[in-house]
């Protein structure tokens, strides 16, 4: 009788101990703008246009050419995202050894929305992880040493981003 009271005390000991011991839950201290911290973490944070951009002269037309813009959208961490969003790209004369290069605006683009998938996925090379836009110009009479191509993007939240890049042709 003993051995079984001892076997019987063991079981009940065994339950208690396994039914009783999980910790009260309670609510989460972080405060509710935490999340959307995290969130921004994944957000455009930066543009950056890259070294691939260059000039594609017409073959038929000597005046006319394409301009081929590569440009990175950047989250907080620096990698490079796919982000909807409104583009906005200007061109400029190169002002050499000047402490502003952008000199006399020669050309802006009208906004390329990228808002819906079907267009962002367009414009967006997977293997480069960047957009490439071809904006098509009109080389003037007097040709720069130079351009400064200018990138605006605006993100969906109203946030502009921008990046110069100096264009030797």
């Amino acid at each position: 009788m003993p051995k079984r009271n001892t076997i019987l005390l063991i079981v009940l000991l065994g339950l208690l101990v396994s039914a009783g011991c999980e910790q009260e839950r309670r609510p989460s201290s972080t405060p509710s703008g935490r999340k959307l911290d995290i969130l921004s973490a994944y957000t455009a944070s930066s543009v950056s246009i890259m070294g691939l951009t260059g000039i594609v002269p017409d073959e038929d037309n000597a005046n006319r050419a394409t301009l081929r813009v590569y440009v990175d959208v950047l989250d907080s961490e620096g990698v490079r995202i796919k982000a909807p969003g409104v583009f906005r790209f200007e061109l400029y004369q190169f002002v050499p050894r000047s402490s502003n290069p952008m000199g006399k605006r020669l050309k802006l683009w009208e906004d390329i929305k990228l808002l819906d998938p079907v267009e962002n996925n367009a414009s967006w090379r997977d293997f480069l992880r960047a957009y490439q836009f071809d904006l098509d110009f009109e080389f003037g009479p007097v040709r720069p040493a130079g351009y400064v191509v200018q990138v605006m993007f605006t993100t969906t939240s109203g946030k502009r981003l921008y990046n110069n890049y100096h264009l030797k042709y």
